[in-house]
């Protein structure tokens, strides 16, 4: 596929979990509800919202981890399911996640020589399959993430790595199976301040250099600025704003992305010259539907009528939509 192609797609994707089972079964959590998404060749998405929207969720269920509820899942056009046997290590090899806490993705009783070998062999990337050739190639993909030289940390363990030298041997084990798409589920939130930059300036090179489709997830708004070419605002499992990242982060347009954005630190919001989305009321509970929009509880431009109707799309400037009734025309 060329340069600008949609490898990765969710078409009204929706995640219901059910709690409890048998005589016992009680209602479902909707985790992720009408959840749609492009991902394209060598563009970054950033999704966007606080703990508890969904966010990884949806990185799951595009990393085949999880069965959608309803709606569908295309890669590269075909429509993906992971039941059938070898589905799964098939899907994986295009679409790999990279997850938050390197301290836990990574095995602490094997070396990092397995934790790149297994992939390499199991999806026939490793040359000959001999011993040199595994190691050839283990040390090369550490030292395209920037771990050199690279077969000096072959017989390491995860222990002996700093948190920012696993999360890159986690981006490198997700390389070996040479993926089209690369979900990254707040890879940065658990490790120093002083690294983040360098685990995302690694991740932007790397969707240049191996052109691939990357979905970063965080709930810092800010970083997604930086970052990303596309932001996509996601609230109690629903996605209420995208568009390009400047225009998100400039002009939100969904009082929810204001409120994000308005906790982001601003010198002249600090000096008074600027003014914050005010917010009440508790996050939703997720264990029910509301009628309409879902954060109506919550916004303080709420009217009858998003109490009662949940809004559709609108979309104000090319590229970037929003659900929310303020943007109606006829309203207006």
């Amino acid at each position: 596929m060329s340069s600008g192609e949609v490898v990765l797609r969710a078409e009204s994707v929706s995640k219901t979990f059910r709690a409890g089972r048998g005589f016992f079964r009680g209602g479902g959590l909707h985790a992720v509800s009408g959840f749609s998404l492009d991902l394209v060749r060598e563009r970054v998405v950033a999704l966007v919202g606080e703990s508890g929207s969904g966010k990884s969720t949806a990185a799951r269920l595009l990393a085949g981890l999880y069965a959608p509820t309803s709606g569908a899942i295309t890669l590269a056009g075909r429509r993906v399911s992971v039941r059938a046997p070898g589905a799964r290590r098939r899907y994986a090899s295009h679409v790999q996640i990279v997850l938050q806490d390197p301290f836990s993705s990574l095995n602490a009783s094997y070396s990092i020589r397995h934790h790149l070998a297994r992939p390499l062999l199991l999806h026939g990337n490793a040359g000959s399959g001999k011993r040199a050739d595994v190691e050839a190639r283990s040390a090369a993909l550490l030292e395209e993430v920037s771990l050199t030289p690279g077969r000096d940390f072959l017989d390491r363990y995860p222990h002996e790595l700093s948190g920012g030298q696993r999360q890159r041997v986690s981006i490198a084990r997700a390389l070996a199976v040479r993926p089209e798409v690369m979900l990254a589920d707040e890879p940065v939130s658990m490790l120093d301040v002083s690294i983040r930059l360098g685990i995302l300036r690694l991740l932007g090179r790397l969707t240049a250099e191996r052109r691939l489709a990357l979905l970063y997830i965080t709930h810092d708004i800010a970083s997604a600025r930086y970052f990303a070419t596309e932001i996509a605002v996601m609230y109690a499992g629903e996605m209420v704003e995208y568009g390009p990242s400047e225009d998100v982060t400039q002009a939100p347009l969904h009082p929810y992305s204001r409120l994000l954005v308005s906790t982001v630190p601003d010198p002249d919001r600090a000096a008074g010259r600027g003014s914050d989305t005010l917010v009440r009321g508790e996050p939703p509970d997720l264990t029910r539907r509301l009628a309409g929009c879902t954060f109506a509880p919550r916004c303080p431009f709420a009217m009858d009528r998003c109490r009662q109707q949940a809004p559709p799309r609108f979309e104000p400037s090319g590229g970037h939509w929003v659900r929310c009734w303020l943007f109606d025309e006829q309203e207006a």
